[in-house]
Parts: C-alpha cells; sequence; structure tokens
C-alpha cells in the first residue's frame, strides 16, 4: 500500500524483474478487506495514507493477521516514529526516499529467515526460556516477566529474530535505531548492558559479545526451553513476497 505512485511504480517494476507478482492499493480502505480476499505474503505498508493512519492500519493487521510479514515505508525518520511502528508490529521500517535494490534485499532477507523458522504460536518469538510476545509487547524468562523500554524490547526483538546468528553493531544501528552512524559513540553497548542487566542477571547468560564482530542472542545449552511446555518459537510473521504470489 503505497499512495505514491511514483514510489510504487519503480517498486512493482524492480520487484517484477526478480519474478514478484506485486499488486498496489493506494488507500486504507481497500487494504484490509483486499488481505482477506486474497492474503499475500508481505505487505508493504505506507505510514501517510491519504484516507487512513498508517499506523493504526498496521494495528488492524496485525490483530487480523499476526503472523503477515508488514513492512512500513514512511518519510518520518524520527526514532520515536520508528519505535512506534515497530512496537505495533511492524518487521522493517524505511525510510523514504528508498533505495530500491535496498528494498528488495530487505523483502528478500524476510522471506529467508521466516522460512527457516518452525511454525509456533502467532505474535512470540522464544529463545530457549526467553518469550517476547510482540502482540502484547512482554516479555518474559522462565516465570519472571521482565519489564522494558520501547528500545529495549525492539533491540531483544532483533536479537532474538536472528537467534544464534552474529548481529553487527552497523545491522543494529540500522535496524533499531535507524541510523547507519552512533551519534553517541556507544550507544549500542549501552543498551545491550541495559539488557542483560535485566535478561541475564541472576541467570545463564544469553547475550554474548563477539570481539570484532558483534553480539548474538543464544538459548542455554541444557536450560528448559519454554517450547517445551507448549509447542511455540517462532516469529509473528512468516514470509514475504515470494515469486508468483500475490501481494499488497
Amino acid at each position: 500500500m503505497d499512495n505514491d505512485d511514483f514510489v510504487a511504480n519503480r517498486l512493482r517494476a524492480k520487484m517484477h524483474k526478480h519474478g514478484w507478482v506485486v499488486a498496489n492499493v493506494p488507500c486504507g480502505a481497500m487494504a484490509v478487506d483486499e488481505i482477506m480476499r486474497d492474503t499475500p505474503d508481505i505487505v508493504m505498508l505506507e505510514v501517510a495514507l491519504p484516507d487512513a493512519d498508517g499506523l493504526e492500519m498496521l494495528g488492524q493487521i496485525r490483530e487480523k493477521f499476526p503472523r503477515l510479514p508488514v513492512m512500513c515505508l514512511s518519510t518520518r525518520a524520527d526514532i520515536d516514529d520508528r519505535i512506534a511502528a515497530l512496537s505495533r508490529g511492524s518487521d522493517d521500517y524505511v525510510t523514504k526516499p528508498v533505495d530500491i535494490v535496498e528494498v528488495v534485499l530487505r523483502l528478500s532477507n524476510m522471506l529467508w529467515r521466516s522460512r527457516t523458522r518452525p511454525e509456533g504460536q502467532p505474535g512470540k518469538l522464544v529463545v530457549g526460556d526467553l518469550v517476547i510476545d510482540e502482540i502484547a509487547h512482554e516479555v518474559t524468562r522462565g516465570a519472571e516477566r521482565i519489564s522494558l523500554t520501547p528500545t529495549e524490547f525492539a533491540l531483544l526483538r532483533y536479537l532474538a529474530r536472528n537467534a544464534g546468528s552474529a548481529v553487527t553493531k552497523s545491522e543494529i544501528l540500522r535496524e533499531v535505531w535507524a541510523s547507519d552512524f552512533d551519534r553517541d559513540g556507544n550507544i549500542v553497548a549501552l543498551y545491550i548492558s541495559y539488557l542483560r542487566r535485566k535478561v541475564d542477571q541472576g541467570r545463564p547468560p544469553m547475550i554474548h559479545t563477539l570481539q570484532r564482530v558483534g553480539y548474538v542472542l543464544r538459548a542455554n545449552a541444557g536450560a528448559p526451553s519454554a517450547a517445551a511446555s507448549a509447542k511455540s518459537t517462532a516469529e509473528t510473521i512468516p514470509a514475504a513476497v515470494r515469486p508468483g504470489v500475490r501481494s499488497q
């Protein structure tokens, strides 16, 4: 859904070259009905729709389709706007003007990640005994509930989405802070330390530093998994646009 015909047409043309089938819904009024009629593999949602608030639309989509992947597009680059979208359940947030190649690669990565994760309870990420409820915005480890700020939640969510894989400082800055430059010099390390105090303190550590690489979130060997009592792992959102499948 994009009310900017120029951007929508460029995206459509580029994605068609990669074998994807794309449909544009220019207004929010049609969006949910269109998704219900022909559920896509991914939604690219313009935050500033002409007839609706994009974040409200995101909430409606998330309520009806908790596992449907959503990428938000917006001219709003402030961190507060990004956190608001991520908190409502957006999987990615790209600011305009967009780089078409980057958008296509991001969509491809979303598709790959979703297809390599097992099915689970909608809206939940489970890593060992750590459970992140992306819809309720709640985090528990074992039987203990953990209170996080919106930025801490977005950072932990990103680590959990890439559990077992190293993520670099640059990737974290781009995905969580929507920036390629650390203006404060150590903002990532600072928030990692905040998470460790809340998630790891008094427990076997899950957040690990990889020298000269970045960080990784790992389940502890031998630790009871939250999935053991209820088969659950995973992602709010599977799939992205795939070849031959209609998308909005």
